[in-house]
């Protein structure tokens, strides 16, 4: 009857998005799981070592520690930002930019040093965007981070205004990424380099946590390579 389909339509609806959540959750399982099995199994043949002969490398093992860690901090991150919660949050909150990018890039400035790479920013001053500070900073740091561990040469960073929105340029001199791949470089678990050190998940969470306040994440150049965040004023 016309009276209930409304009902219908909306219950379709909800059941849509419910089936979707749920298989979305269920793929972030699975991916975990495959993610975190060969770290794990490395520690372990690590440790056995160790009972075996009594001889251990504590800094590999520190490390593998280190590794597991993030990755499971990273997970965690991804998974709240998922949350309706996560949304309502950033639509609260205003954050102070420029002081924010500024601060990311000072306490990066150890990881550039050892790795002789040089960063320098351009910033356009009193810039005020929507979004949580501690979640907006991680987003940022992930994305310097990116350029950090697969650019190459110095990195850039350039944040000015364009309309209602704030745009932060990330440029490195590296090869870049090509066109096709500019997407998927946004999934989970998604590597440029299958060997590379990374988790894969750097980039998923940029663009979770910009989308989730507005904005978004995206690749704009291959030469010099530019990664292009925007947020919401």
């Amino acid at each position: 009857p016309v009276e209930i389909r409304p009902l219908a339509q909306a219950a379709n609806l909800g059941l849509e998005r419910f089936a979707n959540a749920y298989e979305k959750e269920q793929q972030v399982i699975a991916d975990a799981a495959h993610e975190l099995r060969t770290p794990l199994a490395v520690l372990d043949l690590r440790l056995q070592r160790y009972r075996t002969d009594g001889q251990a490398d504590w800094q590999a093992i520190d490390d593998e520690l280190k590794q597991l860690s993030r990755l499971v901090g990273q997970l965690l991150l991804l998974a709240r930002q998922e949350q309706d919660i996560e949304r309502q949050q950033h639509a609260t909150s205003t954050t102070r930019l420029t002081r924010l990018v500024r601060e990311t890039v000072l306490g990066l400035i150890p990881l550039f040093e050892a790795a002789q790479r040089s960063i320098h920013v351009h910033l356009q001053e009193h810039v005020y965007v929507m979004g949580q500070e501690s979640l907006l900073r991680d987003a940022i740091r992930n994305g310097i981070e990116n350029a950090l561990l697969h650019g190459k040469g110095e990195v850039v960073l350039r944040l000015y205004t364009a309309g209602e929105q704030a745009i932060l340029d990330i440029q490195d001199q590296g090869a870049g990424v090509s066109v096709e791949r500019w997407e998927a470089m946004f999934e989970r678990f998604h590597k440029a380099n299958p060997d590379s050190a990374g988790s894969g998940l750097g980039l998923s969470i940029v663009r979770r946590i910009l989308r989730n306040a507005g904005g978004d994440a995206c690749f704009v150049s291959m030469q010099p390579c530019t990664m292009r965040l925007y947020f919401q004023q």
